[in-house]
């Protein structure tokens, strides 16, 4: 995911910089992430993350802080898991369709397996999930 990020940051000559590394995946992560990347940019207004769970992190921050979300930030979240529509505001998110990736790959390892000729690139779809925090 990071690698598609850095790329589009050098096609769109974006700085670098914007991007804010956590150790983990859990809502913890996100919410020092949010401390760490708003010190470092203030003036920021939206923050992408790259997992649901983060995205609830970041708004308990911005909450905490009384940030008002979508107005003074946005943030948006990937998965498309129930933690988005358990927080406050609900997050929006990219529902990556993990069920019908998963399938896929198995699909995919079974042909290999099989000695079966295989696709080098497959593209999967994924919906943007539009909720309150954008």
């Amino acid at each position: 995911t990071l690698y598609g990020f850095q790329y589009g940051l050098e096609e769109y000559k974006l700085a670098e910089e914007n991007i804010c590394e956590l150790d983990g995946i859990g809502q913890d992560d996100g919410y020092l992430g949010a401390v760490k990347l708003l010190e470092m940019h203030p003036e920021i207004d939206a923050i992408i993350c790259t997992e649901d769970l983060i995205a609830v992190g970041v708004i308990h921050y911005l909450n905490e802080k009384k940030i008002k979300i979508p107005k003074e930030v946005a943030v948006v979240g990937v998965n498309n898991s129930n933690y988005g529509k358990i927080c406050y505001p609900k997050i929006t998110t990219m529902n990556n369709k993990m069920a019908e990736t998963a399938i896929i790959t198995g699909d995919t390892l079974i042909g290999v397996l099989k000695g079966d000729i295989m696709p080098h690139k497959i593209l999967l779809d994924a919906d943007i999930v539009e909720r309150e925090s954008t």
